[in-house]
């Protein structure tokens, strides 16, 4: 199954990336990139720190916009079960979450070996990026929660919690990088940034737990259903 998505995501890649180019907010990746910026305007050291946990993050973030936790109309075609569909999905969704995982934690690891970043600062900044990545691709398309039913249309939405919460995943985590980013490791003020750190990073850990327990099921049963997938327009 695992080459299955892999294929699809490859061959689908750039089609995918100019849809959600086309209807794109681009507004939360300038927030991202302007912040990011002005941490790279910091020592060299800091560089590494914000990058290191930054690109993951943004990488992650692209995935889960351009592949939603959906089929492609072509899938919706092939003889699959249920079983198999839900198998699809669960594997797409821990691709879209372990490749930017893989990233982070080679870089990181990389970092510490070379002495950049302490062990503590190491675990907790991995744990707060797998955090948001779990978060982040628990999604859905917006029109996902539609059906469109002749004349008569009702409207079937994630409650509004989940924008809101989907907001403090992606606030938090930046803020904690940032907070890492900019901590003194060996300094005076070294054990409050270790606070803020656990802080920022059990938040964000709240956060992704919550939005998971919550609305991993529904999102994936919408992704098991073409007519939740895309909108059928009728009369």
């Amino acid at each position: 199954m695992l080459k299955q998505v892999l294929d699809d995501y490859r061959m689908g890649f750039w089609t995918a990336l100019k849809n959600y180019a086309d209807m794109a907010e681009l507004s939360a990746y300038a927030i991202y990139v302007g912040v990011t910026m002005l941490m790279l305007a910091r020592t060299e050291d800091v560089n590494l720190m914000i990058l290191t946990g930054i690109v993951p993050m943004l990488a992650g973030l692209l995935l889960a916009r351009i592949y939603p936790n959906q089929m492609s109309k072509i899938m919706f075609l092939c003889p699959m079960s249920a079983k198999e569909r839900k198998c699809y999905l669960k594997t797409a969704y821990w691709l879209r979450v372990g490749a930017p995982m893989a990233l982070c934690i080679i870089s990181s690891t990389a970092a510490m070996a070379l002495g950049y970043i302490p062990i503590f600062y190491y675990l907790e900044m991995n744990i707060l990026v797998f955090s948001y990545l779990s978060g982040i691709n628990v999604y859905c398309l917006p029109q996902s929660w539609k059906k469109d039913l002749s004349e008569d249309q009702w409207t079937l939405r994630a409650p509004f919690a989940y924008e809101v919460l989907n907001m403090f995943l992606q606030l938090v985590g930046l803020i904690g990088i940032c907070v890492f980013g900019s901590a003194d490791f060996y300094g005076m003020d070294q054990k409050k940034d270790q606070i803020a750190m656990t802080v920022f990073m059990l938040a964000e850990l709240l956060i992704s737990l919550k939005i998971i327990v919550t609305y991993y099921k529904p999102v994936m049963e919408h992704g098991m259903n073409y007519e939740d997938c895309y909108l059928i327009k009728r009369g």
